[in-house]
């Protein structure tokens, strides 16, 4: 059985533009970032991470390898509580930007498995920025239902209940 969508309004206008990311030195409030909105109907939770943590940049702790950073003191040792959170390691490059990396998984021995893997191991200091995060909730079944309306050439198309099956998000990352 084929399902063809038919034209519903010949004169709409377009939906809301996405400029980037939210501006400003702040995490944005809980659901105001409109791709957020998206990912969340293909199973993300939302994580808002409102201060840096460690508050002040800390010493990493021993046994990093190229893969791991091991954190530090301060760190919370609870499984998976820094899962897919960028992290800032001082001594894997010179540029701000360049120091980021991000979380694959996280241990409650507070050993972060890196996305990447690093020329070497991470030394020197760690911090959690503020942030606002998403994490794929792997033990659903089923995507949310989500209604959007598309404009294409002009001619607007209502879809409804309407699930994600597929996302992929390209990330820059620091090597």
């Amino acid at each position: 059985m084929e399902y063809r969508l038919a034209p519903l309004v010949a004169h709409a206008r377009p939906g809301p533009v996405i400029k980037g990311p939210p501006g400003g030195s702040d995490v944005p409030a809980a659901d105001a970032y409109l791709p957020g909105r998206i990912l969340r109907a293909a199973k993300f939770t939302e994580v808002r991470t409102t201060a840096a943590i460690p508050s002040s940049a800390e010493a990493l702790g021993s046994g990093s390898t190229e893969t791991t950073a091991k954190l530090g003191s301060t760190a919370t040792g609870t499984a998976d509580l820094y899962k897919s959170m960028a992290l800032i390691l001082s001594s894997i490059a010179s540029t701000a930007y360049d120091k980021l990396t991000a979380i694959r998984a996280y241990a409650a021995n507070k050993t972060a498995t890196l996305m990447e893997e690093l020329a070497s191991a991470p030394t020197g200091n760690y911090q959690i920025p503020k942030q606002l995060s998403y994490q794929r909730d792997i033990t659903e079944a089923d995507a949310s239902f989500i209604s959007a309306s598309l404009w294409i050439d002009g001619v607007r198309y209502d879809l409804v209940d309407v699930s994600i099956s597929g996302l992929r998000l390209t990330i820059p990352v620091s090597t």
